[in-house]
Order: C-alpha cells, then structure tokens, then sequence
C-alpha cells in the first residue's frame, strides 16, 4: 500500500525552534486537492494529513474525506497534528470516520 502526504498547510500555531517548516499561511485549496486527485495510484494507498499544523485547513480535511469515502483505493486516513486546534466537533469526526491521529 502507497502512503500519500498531503500537506494542507504550511502555517503552525506553534514556533518551535526546531522546526523545518517556513510557518507559512498557505492552505492547500480544494481545487488543488482535485487536480491532484487524478494523478493518484491506481493501487491501495493511506492519506497521512500533513503540515505545519494541519487542523488549520480542518475544511479541506473534512472535504477530502467526505470525497475519498467511496473510492476503493483508499484504506484510511491519519492526521498527523500537535493536537492544540482539536475540538470536540473535529474529535467526532474523526471518530465517526476512523481516522487515525497522531
């Protein structure tokens, strides 16, 4: 199985000083997630939600997701987060739709 980083984001809402990230407020659009979305493998891959901070773009997260439930190819989700934006809302979605997070 492939695994596949998207980074939604640049920005953080920390400033470690070991980070290697710019901190930039970049958000990956959801028209840039569908272009990217034809050029997917054809085989089983993972989604590993990736930043900076990636709750901040909690929008496009959903929308992949809501987007990628049905495809066959995709065998689940993980968000890779500092945990500081997680609310309850966002902990029931991710609940609700198995998403592993760390």
């Amino acid at each position: 199985m492939k695994t596949i980083y998207l980074v939604v984001t640049e920005g953080c809402n920390l400033s470690c000083t070991y980070c290697y990230r710019r901190k930039e407020n970049t958000l990956m659009s959801r028209e840039t997630f569908l272009e990217y979305y034809e050029s997917l493998p054809d085989s089983p891959f993972k989604i590993f939600f990736f930043g900076g901070e990636p709750l901040i773009n909690e929008d496009l997260i959903r929308f992949v997701v809501e987007h990628l439930k049905e495809d066959e190819r995709c065998q689940g989700f993980e968000i890779i987060s500092n945990g500081l934006l997680l609310t309850q809302e966002m902990a029931e979605f991710i609940s609700e739709h198995g998403i592993d997070f760390m």
